[in-house]
């Protein structure tokens, strides 16, 4: 909870609202059209409330907003084309909410951290995601419509977080995921992904956290993408057994999505299944084994 009002003055006196907080106060209304008289305001916080009704196009003239959230209310409509002009924006997040219609993005050429979780929006992902290349954070969530490709992302340099979970992708993983040196965190889980993982995913030596739950993924799993990424969840999708085994027993792959239970090395391991669907697991060496709860 958090309410707070900032000025800016500048030597003639003159003073400027460039901060809004208004979090957690449980404030019903709509975001009022005058708003936009606010042309020196940058930062705008409304989450956590009931607010609800369109965002008013009108806010594309807050040519200096450099961030806006607008989590946890009850807003619907679709998202104005006019936020496309927010051309200074850093770092946008609109999750939970009720928005219909496509997903799009603007010309948000500085923007840093987009954050799209269950907002009621529909896919495909937009081509021009591509034109975003000073992201470090993309991570969009359940989106509807039909399925659509992997959108074009080779260009994002600079990402530290890719979540697109639920967004209806279907096709191949791209080659070039694998070469993105700053991941730290890949969640594609939840889509119709299909083919091989590529070679090139063994090259994240960054990554802490790798998902790739719930897809349709085939054939083997490189061996090196296993050793290097400690902390992944591969299960629910139709990897070819025997060229999956990993050298080594089950404990070389932490699962986020299990676990850990400790038993003694004489203790019956039967009932018990690896980090993999139909993935059995190789008696583990160790006096501990993991349990899926899921």
């Amino acid at each position: 909870m958090e309410s707070s009002l900032t000025c800016e003055c500048s030597p003639n006196s003159s003073c400027h609202i460039i901060k809004i907080v208004l979090t957690s106060q449980n404030l019903p209304g709509i975001i009022p059209p005058e708003i936009s008289k606010l042309h020196h305001l940058k930062f705008l916080k409304l989450e956590g409330n009931k607010f609800s009704g369109r965002i008013p196009p009108q806010m594309g003239n807050l040519v200096n907003l450099e961030e806006l959230y607008l989590s946890s209310n009850f807003f619907n409509g679709n998202l104005p084309e006019q936020l496309g002009l927010l051309t200074k924006l850093q770092s946008i997040r609109l999750n939970d909410n009720n928005f219909t219609g496509r997903l799009h993005v603007g010309n948000w050429r500085q923007l840093i951290k987009l954050q799209m979780y269950g907002t009621g929006l529909e896919g495909p992902l937009p081509s021009s995601l591509s034109a975003l290349t000073s992201l470090s954070y993309l991570q969009i969530s359940d989106l509807g419509g039909e399925l659509s490709p992997f959108p074009p992302l080779k260009d994002l340099e600079s990402l530290k977080i890719l979540e697109l979970r639920r967004c209806n992708i279907n096709g191949q993983l791209p080659e070039y995921i694998g070469n993105m040196k700053n991941l730290k965190t890949l969640d594609l889980s939840f889509n119709f992904l299909t083919g091989k993982i590529p070679l090139s995913f063994a090259n994240l030596k960054s990554a802490d956290f790798v998902f790739l739950t719930g897809n349709k993924l085939t054939g083997g799993i490189p061996t090196e993408f296993i050793e290097r990424n400690r902390n992944l969840d591969l299960c629910y999708n139709n990897f070819t057994l025997q060229s999956s085994i990993p050298n080594g027993d089950c404990d070389q792959v932490n699962n986020l999505n299990l676990v850990e239970s400790f038993f003694t090395s004489n203790q019956s391991v039967e009932g018990f299944s690896c980090y993999l669907k139909n993935f059995p697991c190789l008696v583990p060496k160790r006096e501990y084994i993991y349990i899926s709860y899921t």
